[in-house]
């Protein structure tokens, strides 16, 4: 009668794994926590009995483990390995570093990497980690300019002495290797109501919309800021809510863009930026952009004459925000005319164009 009792005591609880049996009983099939079935159980603790509230343990090896004069059964649930390296998956709770592999989890469960290396020791294995020594520098990023993407420390040299480490040349996108290649510092005078500017940042990752409003001032300095999508044909918009808070779209700032900003009030704003001149694609019809870098001056004239003749461009525009008026540069009977003003960095242009000049660079 004591077996029978036992075995109807453990059924009520369903903590175990079915379909095993031990010298003194058998545990019923059907009884089984979490589904399964016979021979289908999992690692699991035996938590308790009915009136018995301390844990029996944890099964480590199929076996028996005797509680209270009565045995138990454990079953331990055949390991998972993915990437077939060898390494279990494990629960990602104790990932294999320091050179271990063994009685730790895959460090790289989708992955083959044997050997677990893991230079930073941060749980994520080389064979998966975009930043083997965790210096903030991707490894491929690193590879490209001759750097070592397991020493972290190169991420504070200068091999080029132009002022900025490796890190920061890689966050403003410039050549570590070239003094020439570096992030400069602009400024954007911006008057009441409406500005177009150029922006000329390669950033590591791209400035987003709403990041980069915030730079230019709070919702009591800044309205809004637009880019005009060419492919499409609209603008595209983020403002300041009435609570504070960038709403609209966040758009990725592109270098060599123009953008529109709405300001409150007049304001100076400094912005670090790449020195870097960029390749713009002009389509048929508007354009807004701006001019990252020149070899020298240059004026409106030049710069219709650098894109194209009558048959390619029509006119190029600024807005002049000390006269509150747009000033126009455009072909007649094949010749240059209007206002033949400066074409300044830092500064946004409307270019309407007749046909698509890809890879143009001001």
């Amino acid at each position: 009668m004591v077996v029978f009792a036992v075995v109807l005591l453990i059924t009520a609880e369903m903590l175990y794994a079915a379909g095993q049996s031990s010298g003194n009983y058998k545990i019923p099939a059907d009884a089984i926590s979490g589904g399964g079935g016979s021979g289908g159980s999992v690692n699991y603790n035996l938590l308790h009995t009915t009136g018995q509230s301390t844990s029996i343990g944890t099964s480590t090896s199929s076996g028996y483990k005797s509680y209270a004069g009565f045995w138990y059964v454990f079953s331990v649930a055949p390991s998972i390995d993915t990437d077939g390296d060898g390494i279990p998956d494990g629960n990602g709770t104790k990932p294999c570093i320091g050179g271990n592999t063994t009685n730790c989890d895959d460090n790289c469960q989708d992955t083959l990497n044997a050997d677990q290396a893991n230079a930073d020791n941060d749980g994520t294995g080389d064979a998966c980690d975009p930043d083997d020594d965790n210096d903030g520098i991707p490894d491929d990023w690193e590879l490209q300019y001759g750097l070592n993407p397991k020493d972290a420390s190169d991420a504070t040299e200068d091999p080029d002495n132009d002022g900025f480490n490796n890190l920061q040349e890689y966050q403003w996108n410039t050549d570590p290797n070239n003094s020439a290649s570096k992030p400069v510092n602009v400024t954007i005078d911006l008057k009441r109501n409406f500005n177009l500017i150029s922006y000329s940042g390669t950033d590591n990752p791209p400035i987003k919309a709403f990041d980069f409003i915030r730079m230019l001032g709070s919702s009591h300095e800044i309205q809004s800021v637009m880019k005009f999508d060419s492919t499409s044909g609209r603008y595209k918009e983020v403002r300041y809510s009435v609570s504070g808070v960038p709403e609209g779209e966040d758009y990725e700032l592109v270098n060599g863009e123009g953008y529109i900003i709405y300001s409150k009030g007049a304001k100076t704003v400094d912005l670090d930026v790449s020195n870097q001149c960029s390749v713009t694609g002009l389509q048929t019809g508007v354009n807004l952009i701006g001019t990252p870098c020149f070899s020298g001056n240059i004026t409106a004239y030049q710069l219709l004459q650098k894109i194209g003749d009558d048959s390619v461009v029509s006119s190029i525009q600024r807005y002049d925000p000390d006269t509150g008026k747009f000033e126009t540069a455009g072909y007649l009977n094949g010749q240059a005319v209007g206002v033949n003003f400066p074409i300044k960095t830092g500064v946004g242009y409307f270019i309407y164009m007749k046909k698509d000049v890809l890879g143009f660079k001001p």
